[in-house]
């Protein structure tokens, strides 16, 4: 069996377009959807999001390759991916301990910015999502943005869907595949 791994793309597709570029392994075709050659397994080693403007782009292409190629194609966890769960409980009047008591009384929006700029190391992730709204024609001013992640975790939101599919850790033969360390 061959292997093609990638991991830590956090919502850049000129990463994975660069992986695949030439890639005997595993390609993109002409409509942008990710392929397994026969033979080959893909394992997609984590953080699928928060660092570029393509983070849902890159879900919906993981979560497209494992429903067509489901036993080709192994996704694991990374904990930019996992930490996006907390946002549920967060942005529903659950801050952070440590959120200042005007960042709670505001709007959902700046509280979400200040979850992504102290607590999750993704000072970034909310313009991008911003950004990558914009580029699909969906609207993009504040709010939209806090919703747009809200129904992305929502039971049957994309990134709730991906997460499911994820595991923590895959063995191939005599190598362990995970996302951090062990």
């Amino acid at each position: 069996m061959r292997i093609a791994y990638l991991t830590d793309v956090e919502g850049q597709w000129a990463k994975l377009e660069s992986f695949a570029a030439n890639n005997p392994h595993v390609s993109l075709d002409s409509a942008g959807r990710l392929q397994v050659a026969s033979g080959a397994r893909f394992v997609f080693g984590g953080d699928a999001v928060d660092r570029g403007a393509a983070a849902r782009r890159i879900v919906a292409a993981l979560l497209d390759v494992k429903r067509r190629q489901p036993d080709q194609v192994v996704l694991l966890a990374g904990n930019r991916d996992i930490n996006k769960m907390r946002l549920v409980t967060e942005l529903a009047g659950l801050p952070p301990p440590r959120t200042p008591t005007d960042v709670q009384r505001g709007p959902r929006a700046a509280l979400l910015r200040w979850i992504f700029d102290n607590t999750m190391g993704a000072r970034q992730a909310f313009r991008h999502r911003a950004d990558e709204l914009t580029s699909v024609g969906s609207a993009a001013d504040d709010e939209a943005v806090a919703a747009s992640y809200l129904a992305d975790l929502s039971p049957t939101g994309e990134l709730t869907e991906y997460l499911c599919a994820c595991q923590l850790g895959y063995r191939e033969a005599d190598t362990l595949f995970v996302h951090g360390g062990v």
